[in-house]
């Protein structure tokens, strides 16, 4: 693509032999990236580069509107780092419950609240369940792969 602004209009086609008035009620998928020319052509065309232009990593920041409901339900990529931090900021008492799984390495989970002063709420291997208030938090993920410890 040549730089600039695009839109992506995403439609759904009911069919031509249900009623005009039918409502979709079904599970949606979409795939949708972004890459950069100078990363795809920079030696990435081994199966790294496959691995990591098909996972994406999780979320920087989760913001749920009042009565929202977020679901993170993908594969994702680990970050170089073994390490990454996701903000989330919720406006009303919300539980956290997080649950991880690799066929290669186990996840250490820590939710720390936000603010002036940061203190950790809840800690776990691979899985994670706490009910937090209104406020800004910040959940670590830590991979670590199997025989082998890693401090971040």
């Amino acid at each position: 693509l040549d730089p600039g602004t695009y839109y992506v209009d995403m439609y759904y086609v009911t069919g031509t032999k249900g009623p005009t008035n039918t409502k979709l009620c079904s599970t949606s998928m979409v795939d949708m990236r972004l890459v950069s020319r100078s990363s795809y052509g920079k030696g990435n065309s081994t199966a790294q580069w496959l691995c990591t232009s098909t996972r994406v990593p999780p979320p920087d920041l989760l913001s749920p509107q009042s009565d929202e409901q977020v679901l993170l339900d993908s594969e994702y990529v680990v970050p170089d780092s073994g390490s990454h931090r996701v903000r989330i900021k919720v406006e009303e008492p919300r539980l956290v419950r997080v649950r991880t799984s690799s066929s290669d390495a186990e996840f250490q989970l820590e939710l720390w609240v936000r603010g002036n002063s940061e203190a950790l709420l809840a800690r776990g291997t691979d899985a994670l369940e706490v009910l937090v208030g209104k406020g800004t938090f910040t959940l670590k993920l830590t991979a670590t792969s199997s025989g082998e410890s890693s401090t971040s």
